[in-house]
């Protein structure tokens, strides 16, 4: 096949300067990523006493795991082939894969994305207003004792707040 030996070697320098080029890219990184994220995920929520959009919340993450792989892995093959020209980068197929994952993960992690992030923002929007509630209870509290004491037990109308009727259960304890 070759005429001389240094077409031989010229082609296998080639062969090793286009591996050198290429190299596989290393899946222990995105696979420790993909694996840590749902994890600190799901801690972050438990140790937060967040409420999840389903019940079983731990058994998410055999489904978060690959989604979360098939995010990090093409973003890592497209950073490592950042620098190959496109007609070599487009032959290869691993990057027909790695867009194909992504392609898939994104359309998986959409289903998921959603309820995660409704679920999230209610938790917080009722931490929030729980925690206005808690500042406003000292002066609510005055407020009644004050009312309690100028207008006596008819000062309060009908519904009573939970604080109003503590203040009266108190009241009519004491006297």
């Amino acid at each position: 096949m070759w005429l001389f030996p240094q077409e031989r070697e010229m082609s296998q320098m080639r062969e090793r300067q286009q591996q050198r080029i290429l190299p596989v890219p290393k899946i222990w990184i995105p696979a420790a990523v993909a694996i840590s994220l749902p994890v600190a995920w799901i801690y972050y929520r438990e140790a937060n006493n967040l409420r999840w959009f389903g019940i079983l919340h731990f058994y998410y993450v055999p489904i978060y795991v690959p989604v979360v792989f098939g995010l990090v892995w093409p973003c890592a093959v497209a950073f490592q082939l950042r620098s190959v020209p496109f007609d070599v980068w487009i032959r290869l197929r691993r990057a027909w894969v790695a867009i194909a994952l992504f392609a898939l993960s994104v359309f998986i992690a959409a289903f998921f994305i959603g309820p995660e992030y409704e679920s999230f923002m209610k938790d917080r929007n009722e931490r929030h207003t729980e925690e206005l509630r808690r500042q406003q209870e000292p002066a609510e509290w005055s407020r009644a004792v004050e009312a309690l004491k100028s207008r006596g037990v008819t000062a309060f109308a009908e519904p009573l707040t939970q604080i109003q009727r503590q203040v009266l259960l108190r009241y009519i304890d004491e006297n």
